[in-house]
């Protein structure tokens, strides 16, 4: 009895223990995220205008984590009026910086702000001469020295309990990212009705494609229906024709050696 009893603390010991570390995560990550709102300033601003007039497309990196972010940066900045796409910096410098042109704009995301892969780009992105804005936690590395313009996204201390994991800072720069999309989509004018028009475009888009597919699975199906019976058609000819000329040649041994032999005038 003593035994169970032990057990039912210890378990209820643990699930406390895991309820607060729950809540614990929550309310560091929201520090870092309200702590970001006295940064929203001069250069938030200009960092919206620069993308605002952008001609070509937001070009967003990212490494690692901050790459899993920045790809949804991207979807948000798509999907919100601001014509955006996701470039890995890993792939960038095997052929794929290609990708990005002199009418683009760059959005840069390193926590540390040192990430090696972003770095070994750095100088094709300056000769391309694209505004470059920058989302790191460290306002006096590299990649925030390089920038025209650098977002300060650093967060007092990372919500995992090993200080390992990406967490508070991923966070932090997710919602400067929001931010950014937002801002841009208020600056835009984008309603509501041009995202409802695009939604439908791609249903739209999805359904022909799907009767397209139907349509050339079914003809595909009555090709080679078709082709089937033709080849069956022309099995069966083939087989009558040869049976025709065995039965033919057969009939024509049969009388040569059945007839009795013509003797010659001579002889009779």
């Amino acid at each position: 009895m003593r035994a169970a009893q032990s057990n039912d603390n210890n378990n209820m010991t643990d699930k406390n223990r895991i309820i607060e570390l729950g809540k614990s995560v929550l309310k560091t990550e929201a520090e870092a995220v309200e702590a970001l709102i006295e940064r929203i300033d001069d250069d938030f601003a200009r960092a919206c205008e620069i993308m605002l007039h952008c001609s070509g497309r937001i070009i967003v990196i990212g490494m690692g984590k901050s790459g899993h972010i920045g790809g949804k940066i991207a979807a948000t900045l798509a999907s919100t009026g601001s014509p955006a796409f996701f470039v890995h910096p890993g792939e960038a410098s095997h052929g794929d910086l290609g990708m990005i042109t002199a009418i683009d704009t760059v959005l840069a995301l390193s926590n540390s702000g040192e990430t090696h892969e972003i770095l070994t780009i750095l100088p094709l992105i300056k000769r391309l001469a694209v505004p470059l804005i920058s989302l790191t936690g460290n306002p006096a590395s590299t990649l925030a020295k390089a920038a025209d313009i650098n977002l300060n996204v650093s967060v007092r201390i990372e919500a995992c309990p090993l200080e390992l994991a990406p967490t508070s800072s991923t966070t932090a720069c997710l919602a400067m990212g929001d931010a950014l999309a937002l801002a841009l989509l208020q600056a835009r004018g984008f309603t509501a009705e041009e995202a409802d028009q695009g939604a439908r475009f791609c249903e739209l888009a999805a359904w022909h494609g799907i009767k397209t597919h139907n349509a050339i699975k079914a003809s595909h199906g009555r090709v080679v229906t078709a082709v089937g019976v033709v080849g069956v058609l022309i099995g069966w000819t083939l087989s009558l024709w040869w049976t025709l000329l065995r039965w033919t040649c057969l009939r024509w041994t049969c009388l040569r050696w059945t007839s009795p032999p013509q003797q010659s005038p001579a002889q009779t």
